[in-house]
C-alpha cells in the first residue's frame, strides 16, 4: 500500500468498531434484551456486515439509504430478541 502502516491503521479502526458491536450486543445478552444462546462475535458480524456490504452495494446507486439499513437492523434484532 502507498501509505506506510496504513493497514495497520484500517486494522485498528475495523478491530474497534467490532469491539464496540460486541460490547453492546454482550450487554443486550447479560440484561436478557437477546437471547442467551446469541453469539456475540457472530452477531456482531452479522451487524456490521450489513452495514458494509449495503454501503458498498448502494455506493454504485445513489448512496446508501439509511432507511433501509435501519430496517434490516431491526429485521436482524428481531431475531434475536427474547
Amino acid at each position: 500500500m502507498y501509505y506506510p502502516g496504513i493497514r495497520q491503521e484500517i486494522e485498528k479502526i475495523y478491530r474497534q468498531d467490532y469491539d464496540l458491536w460486541e460490547k453492546v450486543i454482550q450487554k443486550a445478552k447479560e440484561s436478557g434484551e437477546i437471547r442467551s444462546n446469541t453469539d456475540v462475535k457472530k452477531t456482531a458480524i452479522m451487524f456490521r456486515q450489513m452495514f458494509l456490504g449495503l454501503s458498498y452495494e448502494q455506493a454504485f446507486l445513489n448512496g446508501l439509504n439509511v432507511d433501509e439499513l435501519a430496517e434490516n437492523f431491526r429485521h436482524i434484532y428481531s431475531l434475536l430478541k427474547a
